[in-house]
């Protein structure tokens, strides 16, 4: 009767582990059926491109001869850049002008110039035309626009990095720093 027992029970052990099995799979099959539906919404909206730039491109920028002493100083002397479009009839609205680099320190104000230049210990901030300095990665306020030229104004001037503490911290030389824009029609 031992060896019949020991057979039982082995039996049973057996008939309770794949009942408890099955039981296992068939609760976690059904705990939390996946029920629902979910929507998608697509939105958006189209408009004509009013405006076309007419610059040359790339838009350039020369300081020519500049002293180390002024710009340690006080900076250069502002150039004034310009943004031309050309807007269709049916153009009357508002842009904004972002500028967008990833060599910009100081609060994303300052535009570095590259690894290739000459001169260091400087870099160029872009104030619009009421002088509000730029902040790379953000648009500017807007500028209403209308049909046929429109001229948006930038100024640029170099000046000192803060970190810039002597003289002999900007380095001599050529320099050049690039940045892309983009325009947000509104």
């Amino acid at each position: 009767m031992l060896k019949n027992d020991k057979k039982y029970n082995a039996k049973n052990r057996l008939r309770i582990l794949i009942m408890s099995f099955g039981i296992l799979l068939f609760n976690s099959a059904h705990a939390a059926p996946a029920t629902g539906n979910g929507e998608l919404v697509v939105t958006g909206r189209i408009l004509e491109q009013p405006c076309i730039t007419i610059n040359d491109d790339p838009i350039i920028v020369d300081f020519g001869t500049i002293t180390n002493k002024d710009i340690f100083k006080y900076s250069s002397m502002r150039q004034q850049f310009v943004i031309a479009l050309n807007c269709d009839i049916g153009a009357n609205g508002s842009v904004r002008v972002q500028f967008n680099s990833s060599n910009v320190s100081e609060n994303n104000q300052l535009l570095n110039v590259s690894p290739q230049s000459q001169a260091s210990g400087i870099g160029i901030k872009i104030e619009d035309e009421s002088g509000n300095i730029l902040t790379f990665g953000q648009r500017t306020v807007s500028v209403p626009i209308s049909a046929g030229p429109n001229n948006i104004k930038f100024y640029s001037y170099v000046i000192k990095k803060s970190s810039t503490l002597q003289l002999s911290d900007i380095a001599l030389g050529t320099f050049e720093a690039s940045a892309t824009f983009q325009i947000i029609y509104e």
